[in-house]
């Protein structure tokens, strides 16, 4: 028999693998865990457990409702099979064997619980037929099955089982045509001879495992005897490992309970912090409320000032309209002084004999109105100038000076006027009596009433 390729699904912990096998020894090699021990047990499984037996579950994937599926192809001498088979209760298990017949076409063999039958008489291997009270219930061991197929914890079954423990001759009739083939070669006799005398040195007539000193067996005891003292061992570690999983249990417990104090008191924290940004907030609130307080306090005070400066410019609104009302009395006292004094002249021209007496009077009198129209005018420039500073009034103020300008300019033309005709009179020789003509009415000048500022 040879092996040809290997398919298996959700077997264990094998997910998915494919494997082809060549012709000769082939060794499947890798580090611990990688699924190896589960490929040899899948080709166990197709060959020799039925479908539907109860030991699936030991092929069952983690985490996973998948069915375990295994297809393996095999030559007998001349003749190439594929077994598949998925392993479930009831109806989930199923099993079909295939022979090819050429040009990649095959023929179904056999089916069901016919797999199994056909199969045991294909390999004769000693397993037998199934079904019945005295069918084999899980996976059979014989003593074929156990050398070509043994587990690798199962090394020393393969000395413990013989062909007779067998419950079908098969096997048996199977090996004795391979020696039979092997007879006569001088290469098997030397086989078999060397063969026998490890059988000897292992067993003796009656078939017992000998005990003497240089027997496999007590290798293989001191062997045991050092791997129970290694179990041993390492049993202690892991009563030791059992302790240090407790106290690393214990640990992280205790960091469970320090990670949610932790996040309790961020959770503090940040509350208090929330707490310190609100208070931060009022107290800027509260300086910015005192700031616009106050900014009003200061607004309301300009305010108030900008009302009193109103009034004030209002006062001197008043101030300028009451010094233009008296300008404009100066100018009609002016226009009244000029009336007086062309009447003045008008009597000079008229009146020749008048006294000189009578022309100082007038003099005096002109000179009082001149002072009296000086003395208006001043108390006009001050309430000008007082309407100028307060910057509102400008334009009329200036207006003002220049009428009060004008003003001064009449007041020197009737001074020059008044004292041409004083000049005039102190020329006249003769006195003013005798210069009046009778018949002729004398004029009486009156002097202008002062100007009231």
């Amino acid at each position: 028999m040879r092996l040809l390729e290997l398919a298996v699904h959700h077997f264990g912990p094998v997910k998915k693998a494919s494997l082809t096998f060549g012709p000769g020894l082939n060794v499947l090699y890798g580090p611990n865990d990688l699924g190896k021990s589960h490929l040899a047990e899948a080709i166990r499984a197709v060959l020799l457990l039925p479908p539907s037996s109860s030991e699936h579950k030991n092929y069952l994937s983690w985490g996973t409702d998948e069915t375990p599926a295994v297809s393996l192809t095999f030559q007998l001498e001349d003749q190439r099979f594929r077994v598949r088979k998925t392993f479930g209760a009831g109806a989930r298990g199923t099993a079909v064997l295939e022979r090819a017949r050429g040009q990649g076409d095959s023929a179904r063999e056999a089916t069901a619980r016919q797999v199994d039958g056909r199969l045991r008489e294909l390999l004769a291997w000693g397993v037998a037929a199934p079904g019945g009270k005295s069918g084999p219930r899980g996976l059979p061991k014989t003593y074929l099955s156990t050398v070509l197929l043994g587990r690798q914890s199962e090394v020393a079954s393969v000395l413990q089982r013989s062909l007779e423990q067998d419950p079908d001759g098969s096997a048996k009739e199977r090996l004795t045509r391979a020696l039979a083939a092997f007879a006569q070669p001088e290469q098997f006799r030397r086989v078999l001879q060397a063969s026998q005398a490890q059988v000897d040195l292992a067993f003796d007539s009656r078939g017992l495992p000998r005990r003497a000193r240089g027997s496999p067996f007590m290798g293989v005891r001191e062997e045991v005897k050092v791997a129970e003292e290694r179990l041993a061992e390492l049993e202690q570690q892991v009563s030791g490992t059992e302790a240090v999983r407790q106290q690393l249990e214990a640990l992280l417990n205790q960091r469970d309970e320090l990670a949610l104090k932790l996040d309790d008191a961020r959770a503090r924290q940040r509350l208090v912090r929330e707490a310190c940004d609100r208070a931060s907030a009022i107290r800027a609130a509260e300086e910015a409320l005192g700031q616009a307080r106050r900014d009003l306090e200061q607004i309301e005070a300009t305010q108030a000032d900008v009302a009193r400066r109103a009034a004030e410019v209002e006062a001197l609104r008043d101030r300028v309209t009451a010094a233009e009302g008296e300008l404009e009395r100066a100018q009609g006292e002016v226009q009244a002084a000029e009336r007086a004094v062309r009447a003045a002249e008008e009597a000079l021209r008229t009146v020749t004999a008048e006294r000189a007496d009578a022309v100082l009077l007038k003099k005096q009198t002109l000179e009082t109105r001149r002072v009296q129209l000086e003395a208006a005018l001043t108390e006009t420039s001050r309430r000008a100038e007082a309407a100028r500073a307060a910057g509102v009034l400008v334009n009329q103020a200036q207006n003002a000076e220049r009428r009060v300008a004008q003003a001064l300019a009449e007041v020197e033309r009737l001074e020059r006027r008044a004292t041409r005709s004083e000049v005039e009179l102190r020329l006249a020789t003769v006195p003013i009596d005798p210069l009046v003509q009778p018949g002729r009415r004398r004029f009486n000048i009156c002097p202008v009433a002062p100007i009231t500022t």
